[in-house]
């Protein structure tokens, strides 16, 4: 499973995080992921062996037990700190990183912004895109929205003081993932 997968499917996300303390059968991951289904869970294993991030083991004797592991826990003890710090859960870290534009458009609003501005700073942006991304900031508290009693009125867009705190962190998982 390539870096930018693995931060947009919050399953995949979810099992690394669990196997970041150790090897787990896939039993106790069912139980320790709220939601995920049995199917969408081996899906999810199979892809990230093959993508090189798990490996797997198994005991001999009935019945027969599998273990699954991460081959560098390491690293992603940094990202599970990172998240721990953060006031979002994991589908909310998904749902940033997830977009492509999400994280540009956090990026383009260290200082307050119309929605003009950033469609020509974010070049191939389509409006509905646009709009729907700061909708999803607003929702989350990442973004502040302020219409300003001008005549034409004007709306700007700026980092909420959350969305400040946490643009830097989010920065850096998504490049420690993406270099993987």
């Amino acid at each position: 499973m390539e870096g930018r997968s693995l931060l947009s499917c919050k399953w995949a996300l979810q099992i690394v995080l669990n196997l970041v303390d150790g090897e787990r059968r896939p039993s106790q991951l069912l139980r320790s992921i709220k939601g995920v289904r049995e199917r969408i869970l081996y899906d999810r294993l199979s892809r990230l062996l093959k993508g090189g991030l798990l490996g797997k083991w198994s005991k001999e004797g009935y019945p027969k037990e599998t273990y699954y592991y991460l081959k560098d826990p390491d690293e992603f003890r940094l990202i599970k700190e990172w998240i721990s710090e953060l006031d979002l859960s994991v589908d909310d870290i998904v749902r940033i990183s997830s977009c492509k534009w999400t994280m540009r458009v956090m990026e383009n609003l260290r200082e307050p912004k119309t929605p003009s501005q950033l469609k020509s700073d974010l070049n191939g942006i389509s409006d509905k895109i646009l709009q729907d991304r700061l909708s999803k900031l607003q929702e989350l508290g990442l973004v502040r929205r302020e219409v300003l009693p001008l005549k034409p009125v004007r709306v700007l867009y700026s980092l909420s003081d959350e969305g400040v705190k946490l643009l830097p962190t989010l920065l850096n998982m998504e490049s420690f993932i993406l270099r993987r």
